[in-house]
């Protein structure tokens, strides 16, 4: 870790308020906020219907990868993910009201916050996996372990069936269960067979489209 080994002198910078005041403030601020949304009628926050696409499109895929990876158990999760999403969205909707104080009933998402919403999901879902690989699989106190999952994500952008049974053997996994797992990867569509023995790793280039559209996001805060 690169830390430099200087103890910093914690009363050097002097303020006026501390944090009680500080908290005080932005109470007074979001109770004025609460009063208006409470004096006005309920706010329909709405998706666009290109957004509306992008969020059925995103989900449908996350949905086929933790498919394939993960027991059913596990798309309960994925599904109250795309609740979250709208909730969150809902969130970032309103709070735009602080800013340009319209009190439309109907408001439609703005990209920017859109966007933020997937980031969030995005990483939500990555440790919602991890915390699911972790729980106890019977009384026996035994975890689950994901070895499709950690094949998957193993894989690279383009690789051959050398590669991906050098990638197997590193797991431990039987040559004949990878080529059962690269089957159903290919049908899902995780995995493009481009040739005879070469394939496309479709799941990294979902991830490098999730990567763009977090700094899309963040370029345009």
């Amino acid at each position: 870790m690169n830390i430099t080994p200087i103890w910093k002198n914690v009363f050097e910078i002097q303020t006026e308020n501390g944090l009680d005041e500080y908290y005080n403030a932005l109470g007074t601020a979001f109770l004025g906020f609460y009063k208006t949304l409470k004096n006005n009628p309920p706010i329909q926050v709405t998706f666009s219907l290109q957004q509306q696409i992008k969020f059925n499109e995103y989900f449908s895929k996350i949905q086929t990868k933790y498919l394939n990876i993960q027991t059913e158990d596990y798309i309960a999760t994925i599904r109250r993910m795309g609740i979250i999403a709208y909730r969150i969205a809902m969130l970032f909707t309103a709070l735009r009201i602080m800013e340009d104080g319209d009190i439309n009933p109907k408001r439609e998402c703005e990209d920017v916050d859109f966007n933020n919403a997937i980031t969030i999901i995005d990483v939500l879902i990555l440790h919602s996996s991890q915390v699911f690989n972790a729980l106890p699989a019977d009384t026996k106190l035994t975890t689950r372990s994901n070895r499709k999952e950690r094949f998957l994500e193993s894989l690279p952008n383009q690789f051959s069936r050398q590669d991906y049974l050098d990638s197997a053997a590193t797991l431990k996994i039987p040559y004949k269960t990878a080529e059962g797992y690269i089957t159903k990867f290919v049908k899902a569509g995780l995995i493009h067979r481009e040739s005879n023995g070469n394939y496309l790793n479709n799941s990294i280039q979902e991830n490098k489209g999730n990567e763009e559209l977090k700094e899309t996001s963040l370029r345009t805060q």
